[in-house]
């Protein structure tokens, strides 16, 4: 019976989804998984959530739902749209001896760094300051960007 009233929701969801009113549609989608953690079509849910607020510029939020969406679901039909998602929304580059983590702008030109030999990270990637083992001072910074300013 829970999971007929949560299809009801997922329906109504949809719509909203497809009318483009994405606010109203995460609202459905976010009461479906706060209400009903055993609805059997979560991974949807977690796709067209995740779509919704990546639509709506929350991409902090949107990109760990594609990865929940991911690691979930690994059959799912909706894993290479999110791996796709996950990449477009994964900012970071990887250079030889460090990261960069870029702003998610629409407006910013991610293709810049790749001048200078930026790859863009796996999607497995994951970094967090709190798990930093190295740091520079405001010395380092200074002499790599005046090394850099060098070369252009």
């Amino acid at each position: 019976a829970r999971d007929r009233l949560s299809e009801a929701s997922f329906i109504v969801g949809r719509f909203y989804y497809r009318i483009k009113n994405y606010l109203g549609a995460m609202d459905r989608f976010r009461e479906i998984l706060d209400d009903d953690p055993g609805y059997t079509r979560r991974d949807v849910v977690y796709y067209y959530l995740a779509d919704s607020l990546n639509i709506n510029g929350f991409d902090n939020e949107a990109l760990p739902m594609f990865e929940r969406l991911i690691s979930e679901f690994p059959e799912s039909e909706y894993v290479s749209e999110a791996t796709q998602q996950i990449t477009s929304l994964k900012t970071e580059l990887e250079l030889e001896d460090r990261y960069i983590d870029e702003p998610n702008f629409a407006y910013w030109n991610r293709d810049s760094r790749t001048d200078f030999g930026a790859k863009r990270v796996a999607t497995d990637f994951d970094y967090q300051s709190n798990t930093n083992t190295e740091w520079l001072d405001a010395n380092t910074i200074v002499q790599l960007i005046r090394e850099k300013s060098a070369d252009i």
